[in-house]
């Protein structure tokens, strides 16, 4: 049991680190948006709704620029209220940043007077450390059994 959590260990430290550093990244990035980030022009192009644990759920895609005048499509889940004014079609006016993880550039986009926040990697970050958990819990109670099986010897 010690091997094997020393084995499972040492990949999910390094894949926490990853997804930590990331989770980060875009939660600073989303927080600066409004004060830093660039208001452009975004046209939307999709709209769907999504019933989750009863509570429905409008998500809406939209193209908008980056800095040097590429498209990138967002994806974006919305409130009741701003769900109301927006219609497929329609121009509005979104805040756009862009931030850099291992060499990747992604685009942050987000609708003004929306009040549900942008994703991230939380529970992938939840999911590590309990993996981490269960790997540091093997190597214990492996190290309990190896100093019994002493003890008996």
């Amino acid at each position: 049991m010690y091997i094997l959590g020393i084995c499972i260990l040492c990949p999910l430290l390094t894949l926490y680190g990853i997804i930590s550093y990331k989770n980060q990244k875009i939660k600073q990035t989303y927080s600066n948006l409004t004060k830093h980030g660039m208001k452009v022009f975004s046209t939307l192009t999709g709209y769907y709704t999504i019933v989750k644990n009863g509570k429905k759920i409008h998500i809406y895609t939209y193209l908008t620029p980056d800095k040097i005048g590429n498209k990138h499509e967002i994806t974006e889940a919305v409130d009741a209220k701003t769900a109301q004014r927006l219609r497929v079609g329609d121009t509005l006016i979104t805040y756009t940043d862009a931030y850099e993880t291992f060499g990747n550039k992604k685009i942050v986009s987000h609708i003004p007077g929306n009040s549900i926040p942008g994703s991230n990697y939380d529970f992938l970050v939840v999911f590590f450390k309990t993996g981490i958990f269960f790997s540091i819990s093997l190597i214990i109670v492996g190290h309990i059994l190896q100093f019994l099986h002493k003890l008996k010897t």
